[in-house]
């Protein structure tokens, strides 16, 4: 979890220049004795808080990160009106040019401190076959990045996240296969988007059922034939780490299967539930305050430039031998950018 530099004690010569007043003589050479503790530093690897990434948390993905260095500030929140509205541009050689205005609402966010840390005994650490500090670190991000998880799919839930016309509650969910129609349920949202649509989110038990309907069987029958997959398509699908799938004339499909506990079931929940997303992510768009978006995350920077804060310090009272509390999190705050672009359809499962 540590950067050590340990420069041996080591001599260091100098040569005095002319314009050194008062320091030796001007071509002197003078000896400086270094040891250890002079030029030992420290310093916490936050790059590798912020490079581990649990397996199965996709918001980074659907909620891409932005780093910023003010905790409050404004941004820029896109509705129908902004960048949709068709413009007269129309002139002559001497007729006034036509001006247009970024017609955005400017919103603010604000970060908000996430942290966790993890008590690691001295005697334990000593006699452990592995890498204490770094397991714990791996802990603690894993605790991060489940609690972002999270907050992101609940503001992607939220029907008041979303323009009217932008969320459907279906009245009849897809695992009724006589009565439902996935494919003009997707379109419908589609259409409905102000920008193209550039990712579909569904969890397990949505993808499933979405795959055994008959109406996304004949969709793709006629898009694909009844001829097997080739082998390449078979082999490429299988490495997959997610299982995430594309059908011609949609975007793509992302699986999230990260589950939470309910407490008060006892039992794992999808994390996107019952629930579909659709979301707009244009190419280029990280860091352009006019680039229109569905969702995205504000993260301080901080001191490392990385967005991920971790150190470490002894606490003495812990233990016979005392105990190193190692501490990790970043400053964020999630934020819809537009409410138009993308959809929400409630409740694929009865």
């Amino acid at each position: 979890m540590k950067l050590r530099r340990i420069a041996q004690a080591a001599t260091m010569s100098v040569m005095l220049a002319a314009d050194q007043p008062g320091i030796g003589r001007a071509g002197e050479t003078i000896t400086l004795a270094l040891s250890p503790s002079d030029v030992t530093i420290q310093e916490e690897l936050d790059t590798y808080i912020a490079g581990f990434s649990p397996f199965g948390l996709r918001a980074d993905e659907v909620a891409p990160v932005f780093l910023v260095d003010k905790d409050t500030d404004k941004f820029r929140f896109f509705g129908l009106n902004n960048m949709f509205k068709t413009v007269n541009v129309e002139g002559s050689r001497r007729s006034r040019v036509r001006q247009i205005d970024p017609e955005s609402t400017l919103l603010d966010y604000t970060v908000l401190e996430r942290q966790l840390g993890s008590l690691i005994p001295k005697v334990t650490a000593a006699q452990a076959n592995y890498d204490l500090k770094q397991a714990s670190g791996q802990i603690v991000a894993r605790g991060l990045g489940l609690d972002r998880e999270s907050r992101v799919w609940t503001i992607l839930r939220n029907t008041a996240s979303w323009n009217a016309a932008n969320r459907v509650t279906l009245a009849t969910a897809w695992d009724d296969p006589l009565n439902s129609d996935p494919i003009l349920d997707l379109e419908t949202r589609i259409e409905a988007s102000a920008q193209p649509v550039t990712d579909i989110w569904m969890a397990p038990v949505g993808a499933h059922i979405f795959l055994r309907h008959p109406s996304v069987r004949d969709h793709m029958r006629q898009m694909l034939g009844d001829n097997a997959p080739q082998a390449q398509a078979v082999k490429g699908a299988g490495a997959q780490m997610q299982l995430d799938f594309v059908i011609p004339g949609f975007p793509p499909f992302h699986v999230t299967p990260e589950k939470q506990l309910n407490e008060s079931t006892g039992l794992l929940d999808f994390v996107l539930g019952d629930d579909v997303v659709l979301t707009c992510n244009p190419p280029g768009a990280d860091g352009n305050p006019m680039s229109v978006r569905t969702i995205q995350t504000f993260r301080r920077r901080g001191e490392s430039g990385t967005g991920y804060t971790s150190r470490e310090y002894q606490v003495e009272e812990e233990g016979l031998e005392g105990s190193t509390m190692l501490v990790a999190g970043h400053a964020e705050d999630v934020k819809m950018i537009s409410d138009v672009c993308g959809g929400l359809i409630k409740n694929v499962k009865t």
